[in-house]
């Protein structure tokens, strides 16, 4: 195996143990009670960080996406390099909804006691 690809199933493998900042039923309950202007920000925080966790995964597969392009194999590379850059792309769009939330949940910190 060449370098270029255990490098890239070392960044895929990484890439897929990423763990949500907030579990679904505790953002659902911060969600559902959040009143404060402290509320607010905290739903603010999480949702950053998650963007950020998103933005950063589109990175990681376009440059996947790079490395398979460059793979030396059996016509997987094309295959493999559309992939992630499908992948790439949609955790760019899931990263602009979750700075939305960011800005939704920022304004409502002003708003709210």
């Amino acid at each position: 195996m060449t370098k270029a690809v255990v490098v890239a199933i070392a960044l895929v493998m990484a890439a897929c143990t990423t763990t949500p900042y907030v579990q679904s039923q505790d953002l659902a309950a911060k969600v559902l009670n959040a009143r404060t202007s402290a509320d607010h920000e905290e739903l603010a925080v999480i949702y950053e960080r998650e963007a950020k966790e998103a933005l950063d995964l589109s990175k990681l597969h376009r440059q996947n996406g790079r490395l398979y392009a460059s793979y030396p194999g059996k016509g997987y590379g094309s295959a493999m390099a559309n992939h992630c850059e499908a992948l790439a792309t949609k955790y760019s769009e899931i990263a602009a909804e979750k700075s939305a939330m960011v800005k939704a949940h920022r304004e409502l910190a002003t708003k709210t006691q």
